[in-house]
């Protein structure tokens, strides 16, 4: 029963079947937030629980296998990787975000920061992942940053931390990848 949603997934998105399998109880703010969609912010709370969770799921590395396996540059893997993620996971959240506007109108704006903070910060975790990459490797660092980022959604004047740091990690990541990706320039 737990692995149902599993079978949906696309292989690509490997992050989220290993995360699913570990934590099936996503679907809990997920329902929460459809079904007190009538309340005023619980969406927009709903939406950040998810993303932490989701985040959740990056915080390991795929061995170089994985990270090999599409035969890319790094320019082209990670551009596949942020589309792929990011349509994935707009895909989650704008149900939320439909029911959030549709049953609080006077809430519009919140809803719409909660989901663009929300989107913003999940493509900064991916950077950060591939900024400190190492194969099969779990990174210290990689929590700290990301930890961050998914504060600043809900602490606003943490963006100018977080921008800077995806900015500086977004060309430490291309370098990272670049080395374990040279085959494929």
């Amino acid at each position: 029963m737990k692995y149902s949603l599993v079978k949906f997934i696309p292989v690509y998105l490997f992050e989220w079947i290993s995360g699913l399998r570990k934590y099936p109880f996503i679907v809990i703010p997920y329902v929460m937030g459809i079904a007190l969609a009538t309340k005023p912010y619980f969406t927009a709370l709903s939406m950040w629980f998810i993303l932490v969770l989701i985040a959740s799921f990056y915080a390991e590395n795929e061995p170089l296998e994985l990270l090999l396996k599409d035969e890319v540059n790094a320019s082209k893997f990670i551009r596949k990787k942020l589309w792929r993620h990011g349509v994935a996971f707009a895909i989650v959240l704008l149900p939320l975000t439909i029911f959030g506007i549709a049953f609080n109108s006077e809430t519009i704006y919140i809803t719409l920061y909660a989901f663009g903070t929300c989107m913003l910060s999940f493509f900064s975790v991916i950077i950060f992942k591939y900024a400190t990459y190492s194969p099969a490797k779990n990174s210290f660092e990689f929590i700290i940053i990301s930890n961050l980022s998914l504060l600043s959604v809900i602490v606003f004047p943490l963006w100018g931390v977080v921008i800077p740091l995806v900015i500086f990690n977004t060309y430490r990541m291309k370098n990272k990848l670049n080395h374990y990706l040279y085959a494929y320039n």
